[in-house]
Order: structure tokens, then sequence, then C-alpha cells
């Protein structure tokens, strides 16, 4: 373990935008180098705050299956001009309510994605991490939570009002595994799991 003292002075911090869901803040700062009383030079680092986030697994160990969503994102869409890449394998998510915990927040998201009724009592936090430290302040804590059977899935999923673009499905430990790797369909379209929350907390159970 590194042992280090330093102090820090905020020469300014400052909103330079106001977007919908996210914040970006620009600020100015002087830090020192650790253990040392000599000041780094200023600093200017531009960042977005949010608010933090939930997300886990929910699995069935007597029949070895868990349930997985596919969801439309944007961003990915944005990044690959690939339809088939923006529906990206994840497990339920959602942002936190200033209303709920972060473990009621976690039961109603699943309940409002797939329709999965979860019990409290078997829903437990595994781990919490800074998404990407170097420019937002967003955290996810990541949740397992084990049913005795896959539960009956609903036709449609997700909220409309929200246009929730999901699917979701109960697929095997080995279908589980063979999206972590990578594998390809009969039209040569790679079918993996590249959400880092998911991975997480397949982490969690052994399965990635």
């Amino acid at each position: 373990m590194i042992h280090l003292e330093s102090q820090i002075k905020i020469i300014s911090d400052a909103k330079i935008s106001q977007p919908r869901w996210l914040r970006i803040r620009s600020s100015d700062f002087i830090i020192q180098r650790p253990n040392t009383d000599i000041d780094l030079p200023k600093a200017t680092r531009e960042y977005f705050q949010s608010r933090n986030a939930v997300s886990g697994v929910i699995h069935c160990p007597s029949t070895e299956q868990v349930l997985m969503l596919r969801q439309f994102r944007f961003p990915v869409y944005a990044d690959t001009q690939c339809l088939h890449a923006s529906w990206i394998y994840e497990h339920v998510a959602g942002l936190i309510e200033d209303h709920e915990t972060p473990e009621q927040n976690f039961i109603r998201e699943v309940e409002e994605e797939s329709g999965v009724i979860l019990d409290p009592s078997r829903v437990n936090l595994v781990a919490s991490y800074y998404v990407s430290p170097g420019f937002v302040d967003e955290q996810h804590l990541i949740y397992v939570a084990e049913v005795d059977s896959p539960q009956e899935l609903p036709e449609r999923f997700g909220l409309e009002s929200e246009a929730e673009a999901i699917i979701a499905e109960w697929q095997t430990y080995d279908q589980i595994r063979e999206l972590v790797k990578g594998v390809h369909d009969s039209d040569g379209n790679l079918h993996k799991i590249v959400d880092g929350k998911t991975l997480m907390s397949l982490i969690k159970i052994g399965l990635a």
C-alpha cells in the first residue's frame, strides 16, 4: 500500500453547460507533489457529473441460467455505425433516484426492464467502483440476486415513456461463457459481452 500526503487548492470550479442528464464542469486546481510541500503546476480538468447507478446479475443456480438483456445503446451506434453492435448484451441497470435506496432502485429496475420480481433478502451488494474516474464522477453499485426458478418473461420490456429498446431472455451459464469469449452467428455477426458493468457482475459469480 502506497502512503502519501498531499494538499490541493481549488482555484475555480464552474458548470460550462446545462445538458439534460449530465453536468459538465471545469475545475482549476493546484495539488502538491505527494509527500512534499512542492506544488505541481496549475491543472485544468473538464469532467462530467452524473448520478450514480445500480446494476447486477440475476441468476438461477438450480437451472444454471442468467437473465440477460439486449438493449439498444445510441452512443455505441454513433461510435460504430453498426446496428448489430449497438444492441449490446448487458444486465439490468439504472440511475439511482433520490427517493430510493440503491437496493430498492435495483429491484424496481429489474421489474421494469424484465418483469422479474426479486426477493430483497436474496439481493446482495457485491462491488462498487468508479466508471471512468478520469472524466466522470459516476459510481456503479453491483448486485447479485438469486431466484429459485427462471420466471416467465413478458412480451414487452422497458418503459415506453423512456423509449427503452430492450429484449430480455434467460440464457444458460454455458451460453454466457460463450458470450464472454465472443461467438459468431450464421451471418457472421459477432455476439460478445462488451459492457463493463455486466462483465463485473459476471466475474462475481464466476462466469467471466
